[in-house]
């Protein structure tokens, strides 16, 4: 076997462990029902932010991230993500906590397909035909879904656009 297929191989068994183990997350929150949503996240804030200062010290690159720090244009950046992906994070955690994970299953559904529609409105990429055929099959399967879950549409625009 070369190289090239124990590392392709790895890597798919990788990505299906992340898979399953994000899977699996809703079972984790749904295991402390006392702990609210803002807690869990703002748990998850503060120990990874933790974790990273370690690195970023253990690396030596503090003044790399001090450097970006007082580029106005990168800050705002850096805001702007940290909240949407706050925001992101907050909106799933609530989700579970209050019995709504198929509204967050279409969340994560409907991210891909935000994503192509900035990607032509925005980038102005050109989609080739079985591009828009594959699409248009995701779309037509997500507004399915959609029309089951009216009432919990919401959670699942929030979540797809942040």
């Amino acid at each position: 076997m070369q190289e090239s297929d124990t590392h392709l191989k790895r890597g798919y068994l990788l990505g299906l462990g992340c898979y399953f183990l994000w899977g699996m997350l809703p079972l984790y929150f749904k295991a402390m029902p006392d702990i609210g949503p803002v807690e869990i996240v703002a748990q998850r804030v503060g120990w990874s932010a933790l974790f990273l200062a370690i690195i970023v010290l253990i690396r030596r690159e503090a003044s790399e991230i001090l450097a970006m720090m007082g580029n106005r244009l990168v800050l705002l950046a850096l805001t702007a993500s940290a909240l949407l992906i706050g925001l992101n994070w907050l909106t799933y955690v609530w989700a579970v906590a209050n019995d709504h994970i198929l509204a967050a299953s279409l969340g994560y559904f409907l991210n891909p397909l935000f994503n192509v529609a900035l990607g032509v409105l925005v980038l102005k990429e050109k989609l080739r035909p079985m591009q828009m055929l594959a699409i248009a099959i995701a779309l037509a399967g997500v507004v399915l879904l959609a029309f089951s879950a009216l009432d919990t549409l919401w959670v699942s625009v929030i979540l797809a656009g942040s």
